[in-house]
């Protein structure tokens, strides 16, 4: 792709809008691998989670670094630097929430607590 620009720059999207939409769908299914108890499950989906808001926040952070900026910091006090880490995060986190809209935490503590009475009931 060296010397073709448009090529290189397509390749980029791609390889962001593949990021972006794969990481909140892994999110979900870490915690739907949760409440059905498939604790090796859980444990890829979120590793492979991290690994994707990782490179995801990395991205948007240096991506926002390259912005042409005529002040590096906020009114002299934060560095720029820091503001697009902070952004990044604010970022990821706000598309990993997004996810979790419809997913009941409540109902992962409940079947938990159902599990262990079952158990204890099973070896008394």
């Amino acid at each position: 792709m060296q010397g073709h620009a448009a090529l290189s720059d397509a390749w980029a999207w791609a390889q962001a809008i593949a990021i972006d939409s794969s990481l909140g769908i892994v999110f979900i299914n870490a915690f739907q691998a949760l409440r059905e108890r498939d604790k090796i499950r859980a444990m890829n989906f979120f590793t492979l989670t991290a690994l994707l808001a990782t490179v995801a926040g990395l991205i948007t952070h240096f991506d926002a670094l390259g912005l042409p900026v005529s002040d590096k910091g906020i009114s002299g006090v934060i560095p720029l630097w820091i503001m697009t880490a902070l952004r990044a995060v604010a970022v990821i986190g706000f598309l990993l929430t997004s996810r979790l809209k419809n997913f009941s935490f409540n109902e992962v503590r409940n079947d938990w607590h159902r599990g262990r009475r079952s158990l204890h009931e099973r070896l008394v």
